[in-house]
């Protein structure tokens, strides 16, 4: 919960310091999610589409997130 309330917080107002922080995040993410994709397609030969929207829509958000950096600079 309180993650999800600083993450909109720093979309929303996107401080200098957030992108790092988004940065780890998104490796945490690609762990978390990216093993929960590779564990169910091995024992259930299912697409878990929730890990798979994760990591593909947070490298997006990330992208977007430095072009603003770089922007605003």
């Amino acid at each position: 919960m309180v993650l999800s309330i600083f993450g909109v917080y720093g979309i929303l107002k996107r401080p200098k310091y957030f992108v790092f922080l988004f940065a780890i995040l998104l490796i945490q993410q690609f762990y978390s999610h990216g093993g929960d994709l590779i564990h169910i397609w091995q024992t259930q030969h299912k697409v878990d589409w929730i890990s798979l929207f994760v990591l593909l829509f947070l490298p997006t958000v990330f992208v977007f997130l430095i072009l603003d950096r770089v922007k605003k600079n």
